[in-house]
């Protein structure tokens, strides 16, 4: 009985974590191999203790991350300390704050690191906290969304935990690869893969995230 439960639970799990937008498991073994052969995890540290110091320890102590949507940059901190400046890709629509699901808007405002996916098909995936409460305040106030739709952000939000990403004001919005243009992206942040590699092992969960038009 035993080894029939574990079969099943083989060749259903992949399934079940395929459909989950916080996971986003590549379905296919090979792509899995594919994908993470490429990521050298090491080879970032490295290149940030070139700038840090020999001494530096990842994830930092302090970091947060400061996006400037109109420069095109992204600036990696450690507390106050400058650490690095990447340029980036981010929504088809670049100008404005994203309202709406499939507006291709790059959200404006404070958020967090709430999912890191090292197997996403986008080399990897941080999700930020987007949509959260005055997100959501502001929804429910024009009629975007409605009640229930908004204390279940509000409450993702003190419960530090990814909010809701299927709401009319949408959501999944994060920090990933590759970068392919300045305008490219559904609101996400696009980056190199090498770049996307020392945001990764610099930051944890719930690092801050302030985006600026």
């Amino acid at each position: 009985m035993r080894l029939f439960i574990a079969a099943l639970l083989f060749l259903f799990i992949p399934f079940m974590l395929a459909s989950d937008p916080l996971v986003q498991v590549d379905v296919k073994y090979a792509d899995y191999i594919k994908n993470t052969k490429k990521i050298d995890l090491n080879a970032a540290k490295e290149r940030l203790r070139d700038i840090i110091g020999k001494e530096a320890v990842f994830p930092l102590k302090k970091p947060r991350i400061v996006i400037y949507k109109s420069k095109l940059r992204l600036e990696l901190y450690d507390g106050k300390k400058l650490i690095k400046s990447y340029k980036i890709g981010i929504g088809q629509e670049p100008v404005g704050h994203k309202m709406m699901k499939g507006d291709n808007k790059t959200p404006v405002g404070t958020y967090y690191i709430v999912t890191k996916n090292p197997f996403s098909q986008w080399h990897m995936f941080m999700g930020i906290s987007y949509p959260n409460s005055e997100d959501a305040k502001k929804a429910l106030e024009d009629g975007r969304i409605n009640k229930e739709q908004h204390d279940r952000i509000v409450s993702s939000e003190k419960r530090k935990a990814p909010p809701p990403w299927n709401t009319p004001i949408g959501g999944a919005v994060g920090i990933h690869g590759p970068y392919n243009d300045d305008n490219w992206t559904w609101g996400c942040i696009g980056m190199l893969p090498d770049d996307l590699d020392e945001i990764w092992v610099s930051v944890k969960y719930w690092t801050p995230v302030r985006i600026y038009p």
